[in-house]
């Protein structure tokens, strides 16, 4: 009864909903008939969109202010940019109704040409380019766009007198909307020359440059960008942007200009590496942040920047290396207010030096002091944080791991149990960097040293709990790494993680005997082979240690085995196979650091190539690769010499009763690739 009363109350809602609805679009309808939408946008147009006389008074006392007034939600609280907000929706809503009647307007204000004395319809025409500008996706297919810019745009853009200033901005402005609309590719050329005239010339408007300058971030940030038809403009626009910088009175000017710099140098760095621009940007910058004061936003911006100088040249020249190191110092210190707004790109900015510096000094490792507090305070910019210590650890291992690098370790592991698993992943992988970098032979397992905590932690977890198989994969990879430098520490380890397993009567045996358990069980779950490769590597590691336990799963083990030797070898021409994830000579592996984005990759394609530079730590992160196990060491080999060493401890008897306690299938995969 309950329920029937309930679905008859939803009904009637609905219906009269529906009602109301219709009744509204009904009232809609009539107000809002074509004629009445037509002459709203022409008024909107016609009256609302020009400037005032108000307006161009603030332009002549203060075009930087000007300039970036409309920005942000000024349609909130500002006349105009609230009619241009009331027109877009109209234009959205009534596009087939309003879009002839836009483009009648254009083709009326190009009729005849308008004087420079006549500032009432260069007010009506810049009107009318703003009206055109907003509506850019929604004229796609009524506006040529290639054939009004090279007819028309592009000469009213070289038109000096001073009210034109006006259009040439508005044209600016219309390069800016409508490069990812409907410019053709062979168009943008043009489009870059068109606005570098305005941003190179000494007496053009600052309004009408911050417009040139917005307009090439436009053209730069867009999808159909190509680095190569930008490389002749580059070194000019890049010295423009500088000038117009160094120009610029007001903190939000400057931090306009700093976005636009970023942009440059961010999708074609290496191209204007060694130009007059970049060095003179690399000494304004310390003057800069010092004019910024509490400008924390501008301070920002300037990191930014600085963060693709210093990758854009690949290296940190000494004469401002100090001031750098000094302001990551600075933004870094959780116990400065400043913190809140550079903290994230000046993590950024602490990589990038790290990234191209050859050999570590004593004011970065002090720096690296600041780590343990980020870490501790939040979680939020755990994954930078990793990568620097990937990019200390690959630049001084043992200074970093020694000191700083063994408490952000230990840190991590404290904070593992808490994790999601993107953190446990990172926190692991960081572990496996550490287990892999090179020590002095005074001290060569430094590495497991300072992982020690998180190697029981990974033990532990392998045997009590069920982790997702990308978890999974990753402990067991690390597990392998720490077999191949050393079994007595995996013993160790287990042995230590084995006091706080009591169910297992805290015995190793027992511990060791549910890890192989787990490890031979879902081993098969491993999805990257690379990591499938080195865990099988870690197991045929195992076979020689002369446990029992090991050797209990002797079977289990090589059927593992066979299965990783039939995914890694690949048959050659000759008919002879050939371990496919051995390096040849020369050849470049995949990298162990993952998750750096374009960084990470060896290749980067075209682009790639002329937007960076090869940095020393580029250099490094090859020389870890070429030394991975799985790129390193002949699987099959390995197996081969492990079976014949473990034949020669047990005995022949011994070794063919472990041999037919296995299954003649695997036996029979084994023998196409070793002798047994």
């Amino acid at each position: 009864m309950f329920n029937n009363h309930f679905v008859n109350l939803i009904i009637n809602i609905l219906t009269i909903l529906f009602a109301v609805t219709l009744h509204a679009h009904q009232i809609k309808s009539e107000v809002l008939n074509e004629n009445t939408v037509c002459h709203m946008c022409r008024h909107l147009v016609t009256h609302y969109f020009l400037l005032s006389s108000d307006d161009l008074a603030l332009w002549d006392a203060e075009p930087e202010s000007f300039a970036t007034d409309e920005a942000g939600e000024s349609w909130k609280y500002s006349l105009r940019p609230c009619t241009e907000a009331v027109f877009m929706e109209l234009f959205h809503e009534y596009r087939s109704i309003l879009a002839p009647e836009l483009v009648r307007l254009l083709a009326s204000s190009q009729e005849t040409a308008v004087s420079s004395e006549d500032l009432p319809n260069i007010l009506k025409k810049d009107a009318i380019y703003n009206a055109v500008g907003l509506a850019a996706f929604d004229l796609y297919d009524d506006v040529d766009f290639d054939e009004w810019f090279t007819n028309v745009l592009s000469r009213e853009l070289k038109i000096q007198d001073n009210n034109y200033r006006i259009i040439r901005r508005r044209v600016c402005q219309l390069i800016g909307q409508w490069c990812g609309v409907r410019a053709s590719q062979s168009l943008r050329p043009a489009m870059y020359e068109a606005l570098l005239e305005p941003l190179t010339r000494s007496d053009e408007d600052p309004a009408v440059k911050l417009a040139a300058a917005e307009a090439l971030r436009s053209t730069i940030d867009d999808f159909n960008f190509q680095v190569e038809q930008f490389a002749p403009y580059a070194p000019h626009a890049l010295a423009a942007l500088y000038d117009l910088l160094v120009e610029s009175e007001e903190c939000d000017t400057k931090m306009h200009v700093l976005h636009v710099i970023s942009y440059v140098m961010e999708r074609c760095g290496a191209l204007v590496s060694r130009e007059r621009g970049v060095v003179a940007l690399f000494s304004y910058l310390p003057q800069l942040w010092q004019h910024a004061a509490s400008h924390h936003m501008l301070k920002a911006a300037a990191l930014a920047a600085v963060v693709h100088l210093v990758k854009a040249v690949g290296e940190c020249a000494d004469s401002i290396r100090p001031w750098i190191l000094c302001v990551v110092n600075e933004s870094t210190r959780l116990n400065e207010p400043a913190h809140v707004y550079l903290l994230e790109d000046a993590l950024e900015l602490w990589l990038a030096v790290l990234e191209a510096t050859e050999t570590p000094d004593p004011q970065l490792l002090e720096l690296a002091k600041n780590l343990y507090p980020i870490i501790e305070t939040s979680s939020e910019h755990l994954r930078i944080v990793v990568y620097i210590m990937q990019a200390y650890a690959l630049l001084c291992p043992e200074e970093f791991f020694s000191c700083e690098g063994g408490k952000c370790m230990a840190l991590l592991d404290d904070m593992l149990s808490d994790m999601r698993t993107e953190g446990v992943i990172a926190a692991l992988k960081m572990a496996e960097i550490c287990v892999s970098v090179v020590y002095p032979e005074r001290n060569p397992y430094l590495g497991v040293e300072v992982i020690w905590p998180i190697l029981k932690r990974v033990v532990y977890c392998l045997v009590e709990k069920d982790d997702l198989q990308m978890v999974f994969s990753v402990e067991l990879c690390l597990l392998s790494r720490v077999i191949l430098l050393s079994t007595d520490l995996f013993y160790k380890a287990v042995q230590e993680a084995s006091k706080s397993l009591p169910e297992y009567e805290s015995d190793p045996v027992k511990v060791l005997n549910k890890l192989l358990h787990v490890w031979t069980e879902k081993m098969n779950c491993i999805m990257k082979v690379e990591r499938w490769k080195v865990v099988g590597l870690g197991l045929a590691a195992l076979l020689t240690t002369q446990n029992s336990t090991v050797l209990q799963l002797f079977p289990a083990i090589l059927l593992n085995l066979a299965e990783v030797l039939n995914d890694v070898m690949k048959m050659e021409d000759g008919g002879t196979y050939v371990d496919g994830l051995l390096a040849p000579p020369g050849s470049r592996p995949a990298s162990p650091l993952e998750g750096r984005g374009g960084a990470a990759r060896w290749e980067g394609g075209e682009e790639a190539a002329v937007s960076s530079v090869r940095t020393p730590h580029e250099t490094r992160r090859r020389r870890l690769a070429a030394a991975h196990p799985a790129h390193a060491l002949d699987l099959r080999a390995v197996i081969h010499h492990q079976l014949q060493t473990l034949k020669n401890q047990v005995g022949p008897e011994a070794y063919d009763r472990l041999l037919q306690s296995t299954h003649k299938d695997v036996l029979k995969q084994l023998r196409e690739y070793i002798p047994l």
